[in-house]
């Protein structure tokens, strides 16, 4: 069943991979959240932190092609924080995420703000003068690590995305994927065991060593599955 397999997943990734698990736990103890809430009081310090949590994932690739300077991705993200704003408490569960509903007249502030995320990817992608996607995705998560998905080249090539990975790919192709994946997963668990689907999804953070959102925790399989 695809939801037991996402917990042995998630299991064996914590057995094999420490060091990430090290990295991951300490840059959300110490990110400032009020701060990453209000894009004006984002500071330096906060980006110096966040390209240290992206050089312990390898994020820009073994020759740090792409690596932006922290006064440039601190530009980034303030726009970034501005456009998705309307996203801050979404999950992986909630929305649709395609940017199709663009062409609607009647397109809520919500699935406008998923069409933004295209945007914002290319730009935090490409604001080191290169086309980072790796550490795009990666810097998404930080953003929102309950709806935003990490992905890196073998990723990428499980989900069948050719190249490096633009916006509308990670979108269109990938989140989209994962979202059905989640909701697949979390109707096993509430049938299988018995629950609501609140305490469905509920069930995958207990059953994860560091209680870590649905996201991550599939973060966590994908990872696994795609080595």
């Amino acid at each position: 069943m695809l939801y037991e397999d996402i917990r042995k997943g998630c299991k064996r990734y914590h057995q094999r991979y420490a060091d990430y698990d090290h990295a991951y736990d300490k840059f959300f103890k110490e990110k400032c959240q009020p701060k990453w809430d209000n894009p004006d009081a984002l500071t330096e310090s906060e980006v110096e932190k966040l390209i240290e949590f992206l050089d312990e994932f390898s994020a820009w690739g073994p020759f740090m092609k792409g690596k932006p300077t922290q006064s440039t991705l601190l530009t980034s993200l303030r726009m970034t924080l501005q456009a998705l704003n309307h996203l801050r408490y979404k999950t992986i569960l909630d929305l649709a995420l395609s940017d199709r509903t663009v062409q609607s007249n009647h397109m809520s502030s919500e699935q406008f703000s998923m069409y933004k995320t295209i945007l914002c990817f290319d730009e935090l992608a490409e604001c080191g003068g290169g086309n980072n996607s790796t550490a795009a995705s990666k810097i998404l998560h930080v953003v929102n690590p309950s709806l935003f998905m990490m992905w890196d080249s073998k990723i990428r090539k499980c989900y069948k995305v050719s190249g490096k990975g633009v916006g509308r790919q990670y979108v269109d192709i990938f989140i989209t994927e994962i979202r059905r994946i989640a909701n697949k997963a979390v109707e096993q668990v509430a049938e299988h065991e018995n629950l609501s689907r609140d305490a469905a999804i509920e069930s995958f953070t207990d059953h994860c060593k560091y209680s870590n959102s649905l996201a991550k925790i599939i973060d966590e399989y994908n990872f696994v599955i795609s080595r």
